[in-house]
């Protein structure tokens, strides 16, 4: 057995271990007195992944719940995010599968094709879970061929970070709502580094994060949604996006991909790397990184968002329910509550975005902080500018691009940052075993 598949062991045994000591759980017979006791309540388990900031919150809104619901007990755990889908499937080997879980629609493909993600219609119909509140693309992040597999508990925007003393000491004006093109972007990004001030810009690209957006702004999609991993963009935009890539780098716009490549396979990657002038992150991460940040903070759009309406409403995490549940109302007021509830939501503090239902964001709004407020003001924008993109699918594209553990697009991505291959005949390659736009 490897190391990693232990650790996941391990994992699963203290959960097992935790879930025993959760509560006392007593019989419905009566005591030698004549009185009857408490019957059973309903055992339900609930797994998510996170910091011990999330951890915390997470439990104490929980502990929220079983108050309000005094007949389901909820065994909790948490995961770390590395090892989270493993300890899934070693769950649903061992028979002890969560009956509610956090997670993203589609990103893992086990569950989903083996049936073991319910769908939540039902729930909706019966009146035991609320979506009247959430908005119609928000929704759709958590729908595969037209079935509700997960809501979202929060929600985000790709957007991009700023340190506005920077920007003031190069003597330049931040644009209020984003720039309106990446050129703009990287002729004041040039004129900060000329300015003497770095590291300049970090974080930035990313195929599951700006590559996507890319597409998006230009009408074309990563993935086709086909029902095979065949991509959806053409060469075009695949190689306007390296060229770009190449260029930033070659004016030191941004560190050296060499020198980043391993980092970005370490889940403390944001620990080891200084703080960047620029920085692109889904808005979600903007509270705790304000926090641990030196500097006042901005928040803006990403570039060019407005030509297109590139912009898209994501979940910040969603939350799901086993089709193997025993308890499945339990577990639908787990979920309804989650979403819905406002003294969970003031727990829960927009942690995982800002809470998915208008009615419980507009109501939190009054006690928010500068931060917060900040995040708030970028969603209500991207609503208006946003679009659908229907990406979320179950197609397993694991072998046209599995992140940094492989696939093609991350072969062909090495071989062009490395000044190996030209990106015109990375794409050549690419479309002759995934298909293409031409």
């Amino acid at each position: 057995m490897g190391k990693r598949k232990g650790i996941c062991l391990l994992s699963l045994c203290l959960l097992m271990l935790f879930a025993g000591g959760c509560g006392t759980i007593k019989n419905g017979n009566e005591s030698n007195d004549g009185i009857r006791e408490q019957e059973e309540p309903i055992v339900i388990r609930f797994a998510w992944w996170g910091e011990q900031a999330r951890n915390d919150k997470t439990r104490e809104a929980v502990a929220l719940f079983m108050e309000k619901n005094p007949d389901i007990l909820v065994q909790t755990v948490s995961l770390p995010f590395e090892t989270y889908y493993e300890n899934m499937d070693i769950f649903v080997e061992t028979g002890y599968m969560p009956d509610v879980w956090q997670g993203y629609v589609g990103a893992n493909n086990n569950l989903l094709h083996a049936g073991l993600i319910e769908p939540l219609e039902v729930y909706v119909d019966r009146g035991l879970i609320s979506i009247e509140d959430i908005s119609k693309s928000l929704l759709e992040t958590g729908m595969i061929d037209g079935k509700l597999y997960g809501i979202s508990l929060g929600c985000n925007v790709k957007c991009m970070m700023v340190i506005p003393e920077c920007f003031r000491k190069a003597n330049l004006e931040i644009p209020e709502e984003g720039y309106k093109s990446w050129e703009a972007l990287e002729a004041d990004l040039i004129k900060i580094k000329e300015n003497g001030i770095a590291p300049v810009a970090g974080h930035v690209f990313d195929r599951d994060f700006t590559f996507e957006y890319f597409c998006l702004q230009r009408g074309e999609t990563k993935f086709t949604g086909s029902g095979k991993a065949e991509i959806g963009f053409s060469k075009n935009t695949y190689v306007d996006y390296y060229c770009m890539w190449l260029r930033w780098e070659e004016e030191g716009l941004i560190p050296p991909y060499i020198a980043t490549y391993m980092l970005r396979k370490q889940p403390d990657e944001e620990e080891t790397q200084p703080e960047y002038v620029v920085s692109f992150l889904y808005s979600n991460q903007f509270e705790q990184r304000s926090e641990k940040s030196k500097y006042r903070l901005e928040l803006l759009p990403l570039p060019g968002m407005e030509d297109v309406g590139g912009m898209e409403i994501r979940p910040g995490m969603h939350i799901c329910m086993s089709s193997i549940s025993e308890h499945k109302e339990a577990a639908a007021r787990l979920i309804d509550f989650l979403i819905n509830d406002m003294e969970a939501n003031q727990i829960l503090n927009a942690e995982r975005g800002m809470p998915a239902s208008v009615k419980v964001r507009n109501a939190l709004l009054p006690g928010f902080n500068e931060t917060q407020l900040e995040m708030a003001r970028l969603i209500e924008f991207a609503e208006q500018h946003s679009i659908s993109t229907g990406q979320i699918t179950g197609d397993d594209n694991r072998a046209l691009d599995a992140g940094v553990q492989g696939g093609l697009m991350e072969e062909l991505e090495q071989q062009i940052m490395l000044r190996q291959i030209e990106p015109q005949d990375a794409y050549i390659i690419l479309s002759e075993r995934f298909g293409g736009k031409g």
